[in-house]
Protein backbone atom coordinates (compact mmCIF):
# COMPACT_ATOMS: atom_id res chain seq x y z
CA UNK A 1 0.00 0.00 0.00
CA UNK A 2 1.64 3.37 -1.08
CA UNK A 3 -0.43 5.57 0.25
CA UNK A 4 -0.89 7.02 3.49
CA UNK A 5 -4.61 6.83 5.28
CA UNK A 6 -5.83 9.05 7.12
CA UNK A 7 -8.17 7.68 9.38
CA UNK A 8 -12.00 9.22 10.38
CA UNK A 9 -12.98 9.20 14.08
CA UNK A 10 -15.96 7.08 13.60
CA UNK A 11 -14.01 4.46 12.96
CA UNK A 12 -13.24 3.60 16.55
CA UNK A 13 -16.02 1.63 17.39
CA UNK A 14 -14.60 -1.15 15.47
CA UNK A 15 -13.75 -3.91 17.41
CA UNK A 16 -10.26 -4.56 18.09
CA UNK A 17 -8.47 -8.24 18.75
CA UNK A 18 -4.87 -9.19 19.07
CA UNK A 19 -2.23 -9.35 21.27
CA UNK A 20 -0.34 -6.38 22.89
CA UNK A 21 0.40 -7.57 26.54
CA UNK A 22 3.50 -7.34 27.40
CA UNK A 23 5.47 -4.96 24.61
CA UNK A 24 8.44 -3.28 25.91
CA UNK A 25 9.07 0.45 25.26
CA UNK A 26 10.64 2.33 22.50
CA UNK A 27 12.29 5.14 22.96
CA UNK A 28 13.48 5.93 19.45
CA UNK A 29 13.24 9.40 18.82
CA UNK A 30 10.24 9.35 16.74
CA UNK A 31 9.13 12.76 14.49
CA UNK A 32 5.56 14.54 15.72
CA UNK A 33 4.24 12.90 11.98
CA UNK A 34 5.36 9.74 12.50
CA UNK A 35 3.24 9.16 15.79
CA UNK A 36 0.04 10.93 13.90
CA UNK A 37 0.23 8.83 10.89
CA UNK A 38 0.67 5.72 13.13
CA UNK A 39 -2.48 6.71 15.31
CA UNK A 40 -4.26 7.41 12.11
CA UNK A 41 -3.67 4.43 10.03
CA UNK A 42 -4.54 1.94 13.38
CA UNK A 43 -8.12 3.58 13.82
CA UNK A 44 -8.60 2.28 10.49
CA UNK A 45 -6.75 -1.20 10.70
CA UNK A 46 -6.91 -1.92 14.13
CA UNK A 47 -4.82 -2.74 16.72
CA UNK A 48 -3.70 -6.65 16.09
CA UNK A 49 -0.46 -7.65 14.95
CA UNK A 50 -1.24 -7.88 11.11
CA UNK A 51 -2.18 -4.24 11.50
CA UNK A 52 1.01 -2.84 12.40
CA UNK A 53 2.45 -4.91 10.19
CA UNK A 54 0.37 -2.94 7.39
CA UNK A 55 0.88 0.40 9.22
CA UNK A 56 4.12 -0.16 9.06
CA UNK A 57 4.41 -0.46 5.30
CA UNK A 58 2.36 2.32 4.95
CA UNK A 59 4.67 4.35 6.69
CA UNK A 60 7.63 2.96 5.22
CA UNK A 61 6.13 4.51 1.57
CA UNK A 62 5.07 7.82 2.90
CA UNK A 63 7.16 10.27 1.40
CA UNK A 64 7.13 13.26 3.74
CA UNK A 65 8.53 10.58 6.75
CA UNK A 66 10.98 9.07 4.04
CA UNK A 67 12.61 12.53 3.12
CA UNK A 68 12.86 13.72 6.66
CA UNK A 69 16.66 14.50 7.74
CA UNK A 70 16.05 11.65 10.56
CA UNK A 71 14.24 8.93 8.47
CA UNK A 72 15.25 5.23 10.13
CA UNK A 73 13.14 2.32 8.69
CA UNK A 74 14.01 0.09 11.44
CA UNK A 75 11.97 2.08 14.25
CA UNK A 76 9.21 1.91 11.84
CA UNK A 77 9.17 -1.45 12.22
CA UNK A 78 6.24 -3.24 13.11
CA UNK A 79 7.44 -4.26 16.89
CA UNK A 80 8.87 -0.69 17.48
CA UNK A 81 5.91 0.43 16.33
CA UNK A 82 3.61 -1.15 18.85
CA UNK A 83 5.94 -0.35 21.35
CA UNK A 84 5.72 3.00 20.65
CA UNK A 85 1.63 2.95 20.47
CA UNK A 86 1.27 1.16 23.83
CA UNK A 87 4.24 3.66 25.21
CA UNK A 88 1.67 6.77 24.00
CA UNK A 89 -1.46 5.38 25.25
CA UNK A 90 -0.45 4.71 28.53
CA UNK A 91 0.91 8.48 28.87
CA UNK A 92 -2.14 9.32 27.71
CA UNK A 93 -3.87 7.21 30.68
CA UNK A 94 -1.20 8.61 32.92
CA UNK A 95 -2.03 12.30 31.83
CA UNK A 96 -5.84 11.67 32.07
CA UNK A 97 -5.41 10.44 35.63
CA UNK A 98 -3.10 12.79 37.51
CA UNK A 99 -5.54 15.72 36.04
CA UNK A 100 -8.48 13.53 37.27
CA UNK A 101 -6.77 13.76 40.81
CA UNK A 102 -5.76 17.30 41.02
CA UNK A 103 -9.46 18.01 40.01
CA UNK A 104 -10.63 15.71 42.93
CA UNK A 105 -8.37 15.41 45.58
CA UNK A 106 -9.20 12.50 47.63
CA UNK A 107 -10.02 13.69 50.91
CA UNK A 108 -8.46 10.67 52.47
CA UNK A 109 -5.41 11.46 51.16
CA UNK A 110 -2.78 12.75 53.84
CA UNK A 111 -2.21 16.71 53.19
CA UNK A 112 1.40 16.89 54.96
CA UNK A 113 3.58 16.75 51.58
CA UNK A 114 7.01 15.14 53.67
CA UNK A 115 5.94 11.23 52.07
CA UNK A 116 8.12 8.78 52.69
CA UNK A 117 11.32 7.55 50.46
CA UNK A 118 9.37 4.68 49.52
CA UNK A 119 6.05 6.94 48.91
CA UNK A 120 7.71 8.81 46.36
CA UNK A 121 10.07 6.02 44.79
CA UNK A 122 6.78 4.26 44.04
CA UNK A 123 5.37 7.83 42.38
CA UNK A 124 8.21 8.49 40.74
CA UNK A 125 7.97 4.83 39.20
CA UNK A 126 6.18 4.88 35.67
CA UNK A 127 3.55 2.12 35.55
CA UNK A 128 3.46 -0.51 33.42
CA UNK A 129 2.44 -1.14 29.49
CA UNK A 130 -1.38 -1.04 28.74
CA UNK A 131 -2.64 -4.56 28.70
CA UNK A 132 -4.42 -5.75 25.57
CA UNK A 133 -8.28 -5.09 27.62
CA UNK A 134 -6.77 -1.51 29.05
CA UNK A 135 -6.32 -0.41 25.61
CA UNK A 136 -9.67 -1.49 24.08
CA UNK A 137 -11.44 -0.25 27.05
CA UNK A 138 -9.89 3.31 26.43
CA UNK A 139 -10.20 2.98 22.96
CA UNK A 140 -12.10 5.74 22.86
CA UNK A 141 -9.86 8.22 24.31
CA UNK A 142 -7.39 7.72 21.15
CA UNK A 143 -9.09 10.37 18.92
CA UNK A 144 -8.00 12.76 22.26
CA UNK A 145 -4.75 11.49 21.48
CA UNK A 146 -4.86 12.01 17.59
CA UNK A 147 -5.76 15.70 18.07
CA UNK A 148 -2.59 16.29 20.81
CA UNK A 149 -0.59 14.29 17.93
CA UNK A 150 -1.77 16.92 15.68
CA UNK A 151 -1.08 19.62 17.79
CA UNK A 152 2.16 18.70 18.33
CA UNK A 153 3.21 18.13 14.27
CA UNK A 154 1.04 21.61 13.52
CA UNK A 155 3.54 23.40 16.15
CA UNK A 156 6.74 21.84 14.72
CA UNK A 157 5.34 21.97 11.31
CA UNK A 158 5.15 26.09 12.06
CA UNK A 159 8.38 26.65 13.97
CA UNK A 160 10.16 24.72 11.30
CA UNK A 161 8.84 27.02 8.64
CA UNK A 162 9.27 30.51 10.61
CA UNK A 163 12.76 28.90 11.06
CA UNK A 164 13.50 28.46 7.41
CA UNK A 165 12.11 32.67 6.82
CA UNK A 166 14.01 33.56 9.28
CA UNK A 167 17.28 31.80 7.11
CA UNK A 168 15.74 33.59 4.30
CA UNK A 169 15.82 36.50 5.97
CA UNK A 170 19.43 36.86 7.04
CA UNK A 171 20.53 35.05 3.66
CA UNK A 172 19.11 37.97 2.07
CA UNK A 173 20.59 40.08 4.37
CA UNK A 174 24.22 38.62 3.49
CA UNK A 175 23.55 38.94 -0.51
CA UNK A 176 22.18 42.30 -0.05
CA UNK A 177 25.77 43.64 2.20
CA UNK A 178 28.01 41.34 -0.61
CA UNK A 179 26.09 43.28 -3.07
CA UNK A 180 26.70 47.10 -1.61
CA UNK A 181 30.12 45.64 -0.60
CA UNK A 182 31.07 44.85 -4.52
CA UNK A 183 29.20 48.08 -5.89
CA UNK A 184 31.39 49.99 -3.18
CA UNK A 185 34.87 48.31 -4.64
CA UNK A 186 33.47 48.61 -8.40
CA UNK A 187 32.67 52.31 -7.45
CA UNK A 188 36.44 52.74 -5.82
CA UNK A 189 38.51 50.97 -9.24
CA UNK A 190 36.75 53.07 -11.48
CA UNK A 191 37.38 55.87 -9.98
CA UNK A 192 41.05 55.29 -9.73
CA UNK A 193 41.22 54.24 -13.34
CA UNK A 194 39.62 58.05 -13.98
CA UNK A 195 42.59 59.53 -11.92
CA UNK A 196 45.15 57.38 -13.51
CA UNK A 197 43.52 58.30 -17.52
CA UNK A 198 43.95 61.84 -16.45
CA UNK A 199 47.58 61.86 -15.56
CA UNK A 200 48.29 59.95 -18.28
CA UNK A 201 46.19 62.15 -21.10
CA UNK A 202 48.27 65.96 -20.15
CA UNK A 203 48.35 67.53 -23.57
CA UNK A 204 51.55 67.50 -24.95
CA UNK A 205 51.11 71.45 -26.22
CA UNK A 206 51.39 71.67 -21.88
CA UNK A 207 54.45 70.15 -22.12
CA UNK A 208 56.21 71.62 -24.68
CA UNK A 209 55.72 75.50 -23.65
CA UNK A 210 57.03 74.63 -19.88
CA UNK A 211 60.37 72.93 -21.90
CA UNK A 212 60.12 76.39 -24.01
CA UNK A 213 59.76 78.48 -20.96
CA UNK A 214 62.64 76.55 -18.96
CA UNK A 215 65.17 77.12 -21.92
CA UNK A 216 64.53 80.78 -22.24
CA UNK A 217 65.02 81.59 -18.11
CA UNK A 218 67.86 79.58 -18.73
CA UNK A 219 68.96 81.62 -21.83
Amino acid sequence: MAGMIVAPIHLLSQQRRGGLADWGMNTAPYTPLESLLLFQALLVHGVEAAAFARVSDLLKANALIRHDASYDAARLSPDALRQLFLHLVREELRSEAAANANASPNPNTNANPALSPNSRKRKAQSPPLPSLKEVIDNFGKIPVLVEKLYARYREQTVRAIREDERRAVALQREIHALEQAEHCHTRAGAITNTNANARSSTPASTTQGAQSRSRNSAS
